[in-house]
């Protein structure tokens, strides 16, 4: 770590999603939308359901996220929230679930066991959302 960047922790009920050196972080406290930088003054804040934006290198993750807390030192911030979605997380469970509705488009027209295949094709995609969700943890 150096003064350009500060520790990001989030957590959530089932475990520590993120852990890395930010330069900057943005999210939704109870008192409205809030940017904290490297050496911000300590502050203890509620967290708002709504997107948590975590700036890393030259990259930018986005989280939607649950109500919670924070925590902000000068070299560090906890976030912890009841819920924390990768938006990369967002993408796959969406492309799923069009998948499912096309399943379920596919099952009008077609016989039982195009309809069979399909669940178990749409089955292994979110187990494999979960696994990788879980190997992540």
């Amino acid at each position: 770590m150096n003064n350009d960047t500060f520790k990001i922790e989030l957590v959530t009920p089932e475990g520590l999603i993120l852990s890395a050196y930010a330069w900057k972080v943005e999210f939704t406290s109870s008192q409205g939308e809030l940017g904290i930088l490297p050496g911000h003054v300590p502050l203890l804040t509620t967290l708002a359901p709504g997107h948590l934006r975590t700036f890393i290198g030259n990259s930018v993750r986005e989280f939607a996220i649950a109500e919670g807390y924070v925590q902000v030192r000068p070299s560090f911030v906890r976030i912890v929230a009841a819920l924390a979605i990768d938006s990369v997380e967002i993408d796959q469970i969406e492309h799923a679930c069009a998948k499912a509705k096309e399943a379920l488009k596919i099952a009008a027209a077609e016989n039982p066991e195009v309809i069979q295949a399909e669940i178990i094709q749409l089955r292994h995609e979110f187990m494999e959302l979960s696994r990788k969700r879980h190997l992540r943890n």
